[in-house]
C-alpha cells in the first residue's frame, strides 16, 4: 500500500468514526428530545385533564346553585300564592258574613274611621243598602255621639265589594274590603307568614 492510499484510508477510517460518533450524538439529542417532548405532553395531558376537572366542577356547582335558585324561588311563589289565597278567603269570609255579624263589623269599622266633629254621607254597596237593618243606623249614631261626628246613610250606592265609603264635603275615604285589605296587605301578608312558616 502506498503512502498515498494509507493517507486516504486513514481519512476514511477517521472520517467514518466522526460520522459515526456524529450519528450517536445525534441518535442520543434525539432519545433526549423524544424524552422531553413526551414528558411535556404527558404534563401538557395533566393540565388539560385537570382543568377539565375543575372546570366540570365548576359547572357543576354552578348548575347545583341553579337549581337551588329555582327552587328557592318556585317555593317562595307557592308560599305567595297561598298567602294570596288566604288573604282573599278572609276578605270574601267577611263580605258573606252572617248579616248580624257583618253590620257590626261595618258599626266598628265606620266608628273608627268616621271624622270626629264633622258631618258626612255613609256610602254602601247596593247588596248592603237593601238589607240595613233598623238597628244598625241607632246604634251607629250612638256610637259616633261621643266623637261628635255624624253620618247620614246615602240614598245612592257605590260599586264596592263591602264596607262602606264615607264622604266629607268633596273628600271620600274609601273603607271597602278591597281598599282595607289593600291598604293593609304587607302587615297582613307578615301575619299570616309568621303563622304559616315559622
Amino acid at each position: 500500500m502506498t503512502g498515498l492510499e494509507k493517507i486516504i484510508q486513514q481519512i476514511q477510517s477517521e472520517s467514518s468514526a466522526r460520522v459515526e460518533e456524529l450519528l450517536q450524538d445525534a441518535r442520543q439529542e434525539a432519545a433526549q428530545i423524544e424524552l422531553q417532548g413526551r414528558a411535556e405532553g404527558e404534563k401538557r395531558a395533566a393540565k388539560i385533564a385537570e382543568d377539565s376537572r375543575r372546570e366540570v366542577a365548576q359547572l357543576h356547582e354552578r348548575a347545583v346553585s341553579a337549581a337551588a335558585l329555582r327552587q328557592k324561588a318556585r317555593l317562595l311563589q307557592a308560599k305567595q300564592q297561598l298567602v294570596t289565597e288566604i288573604l282573599e278567603e278572609a276578605r270574601l269570609s267577611l263580605v258573606n258574613a252572617p248579616e248580624e255579624e257583618y253590620f257590626s263589623l261595618l258599626a266598628e269599622l265606620i266608628e273608627k274611621n268616621a271624622q270626629p266633629g264633622e258631618s258626612g254621607v255613609l256610602y254602601l254597596n247596593t247588596r248592603d243598602r237593601e238589607r240595613v237593618p233598623p238597628a244598625f243606623l241607632k246604634d251607629l249614631k250612638t256610637r259616633l255621639e261621643g266623637s261628635g261626628a255624624a253620618l247620614a246613610l246615602a240614598d245612592g250606592t257605590r260599586p264596592i265589594d263591602g264596607g262602606f265609603v264615607l264622604v266629607y264635603g268633596g273628600i271620600e275615604e274609601n273603607c271597602s274590603f278591597s281598599a282595607l285589605f289593600s291598604a293593609a296587605r304587607d302587615r297582613l301578608q307578615d301575619a299570616v307568614c309568621g303563622v304559616l312558616f315559622e
